[in-house]
């Protein structure tokens, strides 16, 4: 019978199992108990009309993804990436990681080691890199099999705020200011396109479309006008609690001025009240 085992995902601890259907394909199903994971893998069998199979025998799963050195595994990692924009900055970013700890035995790093590593770069901005893209590459190794623990999520995050020049304050207050002109044009009845108000609007409230479509009247507060982000919609039009870019709900509130205009297009989209979960 399926053990659920207990991991992290985005930031919080849930039950994970692994499965392999009998073609040999993998699959991967989360819960917040073991009795979610098991309900979500007989869903996902049945959709797609699968038997399970015993998995892979640890050692053979072992042999044939083992890298002997934390350089091999780097290597890996970066081939994985055919067209990354940050390509050349995660490169970068994880070479004083590969000139420090590179010929040590991937499978034996601690994580006061990496921890070193990210300590000792020279400035603010280096370390934020620097640990970005050091638990990016640990989460690789830990999701691939080739780190039994996912040692990362134990790394200190440094702190880090990046300067806001005061170009760059210049510029955002303009925006700020052009986009309230925008909207309360938009808003005039008798503006030739009064009907793109609700996209406008949306878009200056930073909503993503995943956000959006997951977005329930219950998070949105008609006292203070705020409005708490904490679920989206997946492509298979299901709603998934703390699943934000992020990994965590975040606030935003709507100026008095825009309240009715954003109320309207909330509503233009279809919000729907928590019993649509």
């Amino acid at each position: 019978m399926d053990t659920p085992k207990l991991t992290w995902n985005n930031h919080k601890q849930v039950n994970y199992l692994r499965w392999y259907d009998k073609a040999g394909g993998e699959h991967k199903n989360y819960g917040d108990t073991p009795e979610d994971v098991l309900v979500r893998k007989g869903k996902l069998m049945a959709k797609l009309g699968m038997q399970a199979r015993e998995p892979k025998s640890k050692k053979t799963t072992e042999t044939k993804k083992r890298f002997t050195s934390v350089r091999k595994a780097y290597d890996k990692y970066i081939a994985s990436f055919d067209d990354d924009s940050s390509y050349d900055g995660r490169i970068a970013a994880l070479k004083p990681l590969i000139e420090k700890l590179g010929e040590e035995d991937i499978k034996k790093i601690k994580v006061d080691q990496l921890q070193s590593v990210v300590d000792n770069r020279p400035t603010p901005s280096t370390r934020a890199s620097c640990y970005t893209f050091t638990k990016a590459f640990i989460r690789w190794l830990w999701k691939h099999d080739v780190l039994r623990d996912d040692i990362s999520k134990n790394l200190e995050k440094p702190e880090y705020t990046p300067a806001v020049s005061d170009d760059d304050q210049k510029f955002i207050e303009e925006r700020t200011d052009l986009m309230s002109k925008i909207l309360n044009w938009l808003a005039e009845e008798d503006c030739p396109f009064h009907d793109d108000y609700n996209r406008v609007s949306c878009s200056v409230m930073g909503l993503r479309a995943s956000e959006l479509g997951g977005l329930c009247w219950e998070e949105i507060d008609e006292r203070t006008h705020a409005v708490e982000i904490k679920w989206q919609i997946t492509d298979d039009g299901k709603n998934i609690k703390n699943r934000t870019k992020s990994g965590f709900s975040r606030f935003f509130v709507i100026p008095n001025p825009y309240w009715e205009g954003s109320a309207r297009t909330l509503a233009h989209f279809g919000l729907r009240p928590s019993l649509w979960r």
